[in-house]
This record gives structure tokens, C-alpha cells and sequence, in this order.
């Protein structure tokens, strides 16, 4: 499975401005494969073998930093959120609701990895469901931090209460992984 570069940057930027003094102890951590990829420019544009640019690191993240890997991945994910829906957003998030913000998030997480296929369902006014199709070497880890994303997505658009839930089950023989958010 790959991923596109504009999601690999989050982490390399959040150990960088959470940890910056022991950035390069994490990085010396890191295993070739991964280490040759963070070293260069990551291209926002190009793609990228997942386990190696994000899993991977995240992982070494988490046993440097974190108690927990879903923390470290949630953590991960929610700085991404901030710095993404900042600047030019930062008006739109407020007046946003939460399922067009979904919406959107379902068609641009759809266009960062592949192969993949993610989807969104309304259920009331205060929850909604991201569903993902076909992600090849699921890793629990990617889904944490998409979490971790709408959780603090919802966060910038005044909702209180947010939560983001990861559920595995399956749909016709497939395996179906579902991020459960609901907020007030």
C-alpha cells in the first residue's frame, strides 16, 4: 500500500516541533528502509510505501514517546488536523458543519492512500461513519490517526464532546474497517 507525501510530512513535522530535541535520536532509530525516505525532501505529490514512511515511524514515535502506539498515531493525527485547517480554513472550519467536513475528509483520505476506497454515511445530527474499502496491510495504526484527524477537525469546527471510534467488521465477506465520530 502507498501513501501519498502530504500525509507522510505530518509525522517528520510533529516529532520535529513536539520533540525537537531528540528528532534525531528517533531518526537514528528508524530502520534503513524508512531513514533513506525521511532523510530526502518528501514530495507532497509522490507516493511512498506506507509501512516504511508513516507505520513504521509512527511506531518508533510511539516507544520513544508515548505509552501507547494508538496515542502516538491519534496524537499524530491531530496535529496534521491543526495544521492543515489552519490559515486560509481557518474561517471555513468554524462555519463548517461536521458532515460536509466528513465529506470532504472521506474524499481527500480517499486521495491519499491507494489503493483504498472511503466513503461516508450521515447517521443523526451528532455522528457520522468514514468507512474504508480496500486498504491493503491495514495497519490499526493509520486508522488511529485518521481518528485522531476528525477528532480534531470536529474540535476546530466548535463541537464539543468529539469522539472517534475505530470498528472492524466485515460487509459481504470483506473486511471493512469504520471510524464511529460523534460529537454535541
Amino acid at each position: 500500500m502507498e501513501i501519498k507525501g502530504t500525509a507522510v510530512k505530518p509525522t517528520i513535522e510533529f516529532i520535529k516541533d513536539k520533540f525537537p530535541d531528540r528528532y534525531y535520536e528517533w531518526l537514528e532509530k528508524l530502520p534503513k528502509e524508512s531513514a533513506d525516505i525521511i532523510k530526502n525532501p518528501i514530495t507532497a505529490s509522490a507516493w511512498y510505501p506506507i509501512n516504511e514512511s508513516t507505520i513504521t515511524p509512527t511506531r518508533i514515535l510511539a516507544e520513544l514517546f508515548y505509552n501507547n502506539s494508538y496515542d502516538a498515531a491519534r496524537e499524530v493525527g491531530r496535529y496534521s488536523a491543526t495544521k492543515s485547517l489552519s490559515g486560509v480554513y481557518k474561517v471555513f472550519i468554524r462555519i463548517a458543519t461536521p458532515n460536509f467536513l466528513i465529506s470532504r475528509t472521506a474524499n481527500v483520505f480517499g486521495s491519499y492512500y491507494k489503493p483504498s476506497k472511503i466513503k461516508f454515511e450521515v447517521l443523526n445530527d451528532n455522528s457520522a461513519t468514514l468507512i474504508i474499502y480496500k486498504f491493503d496491510e491495514v495497519d490499526e495504526l493509520m486508522l488511529h490517526r485518521i481518528a485522531g484527524w476528525i477528532e480534531r477537525a470536529f474540535e476546530l469546527t466548535s463541537r464539543k464532546n468529539v469522539n472517534a471510534e475505530v470498528i472492524k467488521t466485515t460487509v459481504n465477506d470483506e473486511i471493512v474497517y469504520k471510524i464511529l465520530a460523534s460529537w454535541l
